[in-house]
């Protein structure tokens, strides 16, 4: 079993009691420093604990888990999801059954939607858990599907997915903090190549052609995915046998367009610094000092910004809504993109919990504190 996660100590301790007997091998990943000692509860399971930089998302782990495992069968989890009773007693069984068809690439169970208190689904939708790390290729994005080298077979056993909150709709969509981190890893990352990310068995040189589709025409993609998850997610839940709930099916068509509309909006910020002679990814060569100053828009940004000016670093004011008529403000979107580990933020007290979800939002960012 491979669990990548952030803190959850509790999660992770409901996961190992609900999942006694389901393993062989239990491999944890904790995302940044371990502040809860989770690695204690770990190694009480049997488990081995590694630490990991900071990454904000716990699909930049998944590669590294996959290698410490013993076994090419794995059972992938988040730390708040665990196998319903039926589902546990078919893992324990599955662990002493005979070897898979060599064409099954993995399993997929019913993972039913959360309301935060109750299931609203009990039949649909399915999610792929248990895998063979030999007959799956993955790349190394957030919101990257698992690409399986033949088939998935479907059990009709239920993965429970029980977080704090919801975890479907509008409001888990566009209010929660770390979906927008998510949103941004995945458009970010887009915009290079599949090579520049870790790759599990993927050795095309481009993207698969479902994202490669919202690469080139990420507007039209938008519009037909829009209405076509919507149908195809309304058959699956009839077909399923769950009653059909057509407010529950908004939810992947809206993610699809989310999706694109971001990608789309990075790709024009993109071009955009490209034009201006600077380099998207990674900014240009620097020396020992920063080459650019990001100083967020309080009341002595201005001041900050002549200070800085005069210190011979280039800098710029990073504003919610940038004026285009004010060449020293820009945008968060291109400061997210502009933006690397060693530039330098300037922030007043009362702006640190917006500072910090400004550097979460990067592609690149680890755990540590802006400069001040």
């Amino acid at each position: 079993m491979v669990v990548c996660l952030y803190r959850e100590r509790d999660f992770l301790s409901r996961l190992l009691a609900r999942a006694e007997g389901c393993y062989d091998d239990l491999v944890v990943v904790h995302d940044g420093p371990d502040l809860d000692d989770v690695r204690s509860l770990v190694e009480a399971h049997g488990g081995r604990f590694f630490e990991r930089p900071r990454r904000f998302i716990g699909d930049e782990h998944f590669i590294f888990a996959w290698r410490q495992a013993r076994h090419d069968w794995m059972f992938r989890l988040d730390a708040d999801e665990f196998p319903g009773p039926e589902l546990a007693e078919w893992l324990r069984k599955f662990r002493t059954a005979p070897e898979p068809a060599v064409d099954t690439s993995g399993f997929e169970f019913v993972f039913p939607l959360w309301d935060g208190s109750a299931q609203a689904t009990s039949r649909w939708p399915y999610r792929t858990a248990l895998i063979h790390r030999q007959r799956i290729r993955f790349i190394g994005l957030t919101e990257q599907w698992l690409i399986p080298d033949r088939r998935w077979e479907r059990v009709p056993c239920v993965l429970c997915h029980q977080p704090g909150n919801k975890n479907y709709g509008v409001e888990y969509l566009m209010r929660m903090t770390k979906r927008k981190r998510w949103l941004y890893a995945t458009v970010l990352g887009l915009m290079r190549p599949p090579s520049a990310l870790d790759c599990w068995r993927w050795k095309e040189p481009g993207w698969p052609g479902k994202w490669e589709v919202v690469r080139r025409h990420p507007l039209r993609t938008a519009l037909i995915r829009l209405f076509r998850s919507f149908l195809g997610n309304a058959c699956e839940m009839i077909q399923s046998g769950e009653p059909f709930k057509p407010l529950l099916l908004t939810h992947y068509p809206l993610h699809h367009w989310i999706t694109c509309m971001a990608f789309r909006a990075v790709r024009k910020e993109w071009m955009h610094v490209q034009s201006l002679g600077l380099e998207p990814g990674g900014m240009v060569e620097r020396g020992d000092s920063p080459q650019r100053v990001f100083i967020l828009d309080d009341p002595d940004a201005d001041a900050k910004w002549e200070a800085a000016r005069r210190s011979g670093d280039g800098c710029w004011i990073v504003s919610k809504d940038a004026p285009p008529n004010d060449a020293r403000r820009i945008s968060e979107l291109r400061a997210r993109v502009l933006m690397r580990l060693d530039d330098l933020l300037i922030h007043s007290p009362n702006q640190i919990a917006w500072a910090e979800e400004f550097l979460c939002r990067n592609l690149v960012c680890e755990d540590k504190p802006p400069v001040g």
